[in-house]
């Protein structure tokens, strides 16, 4: 059993569509990070090349306003 198939994210999320064969498959190409509270994962234009899951606690996705601040436009957790 991968620990794809064990992780709770996969209640959340699109993942629970997944059959077995899928959710091996998946387990072996991914890479797993501690993302530190305030870094940047990806950027707006970047191209981004597989899934994110959310393990614990919650990522904020903000856009940059025309007065050069960050603003939220939403708040991701589990899943």
């Amino acid at each position: 059993m991968s620990k794809c198939e064990q992780c709770i994210v996969r209640q959340f999320s699109s993942l629970k569509a997944l059959n077995k064969d899928e959710l091996a498959k998946l387990a072996r190409c991914k890479t797993s990070r501690i993302i530190k509270k305030g870094e940047v994962i990806f950027e707006k234009g970047e191209s981004v090349n597989g899934i994110f899951c959310i393990k614990d606690r919650v990522c904020k996705l903000t856009k940059l306003i025309p007065n050069r601040k960050d603003q939220i436009v939403k708040l991701v957790t589990r899943g």
